[in-house]
């Protein structure tokens, strides 16, 4: 169930002892604030655990017609950083492509993707047309909340997480002296990868990328 804005601010005025008729951080302030932790939070789950947004189906797709002889293709829009990268043959076939360093497309045998000019590369170059096979699996750049009706970015997964860094954010800018805060930044954010590795815990932890298709779902 998504969670709004609002339910976040109710809650985090409650921990700051905020009054929300005379507040001390006006609505605007506060999705200020958590526009900045959906950020920080996209980029901590990136640097911890990506394969997260393929275990809990928050990753967005973006399939595209694979063209014969054509090796580049348009990243998508709002791209933050890609997951995974499949492609399917003539036949039908699924296979989950690496991606490789640029010497390696030198090579005659290059067999993954690489990127370049906001461009995702297939080596080998396909020989035949198939109709939606690229899928990229890709994180997307969050969307600044505009409004307190916005649902908030993995809300109700990290409900504690937003939480605890807008409440600090806020008793930093009151009191101004962040530097006394930075210890409970540092534990909220082991808080944080805590709740990652009890997310993504899964039965075979060699995995790194899905294989077959649908042995992730």
């Amino acid at each position: 169930m998504a969670v709004t804005a609002q339910t976040l601010i109710t809650e985090i005025r409650y921990e700051l002892k905020d009054d929300a008729v005379n507040p001390n951080f006006v609505d605007a302030e506060l999705l200020v604030y958590l526009s900045d932790a959906q950020e920080d939070l996209v980029q901590k789950i990136a640097a911890i655990w990506p394969d997260f947004w393929l275990s809990t189906g928050e990753t967005y797709l973006d399939t595209q017609n694979i063209v014969s002889g054509t090796a580049n293709y348009n990243l998508p829009a709002k791209l933050y950083q890609i997951i995974a990268v499949s492609t399917e043959d003539a036949v039908g076939e699924t296979t989950f492509i690496d991606l490789i360093a640029h010497t390696r497309t030198e090579a005659a045998a290059a067999d993954g993707y690489r990127l370049l000019n906001d461009d995702l590369y297939i080596y080998p170059e396909p020989d035949a047309n198939v109709a939606n096979g690229l899928k990229i699996y890709y994180i997307e750049e969050p969307t600044r909340l505009a409004a307190v009706g916005n649902s908030v970015l993995l809300g109700e997964r990290f409900r504690g997480f937003y939480k605890g860094w807008v409440v600090l954010k806020c008793k930093a800018r009151q009191e101004e002296t962040p530097v006394l805060f930075v210890p409970l930044y540092k534990d909220l954010l082991k808080q944080l990868t805590a709740m990652m590795v009890r997310t993504n815990r899964k039965g075979d932890l060699s995995w790194k990328i899905p294989r077959p298709p649908g042995a992730w779902i």
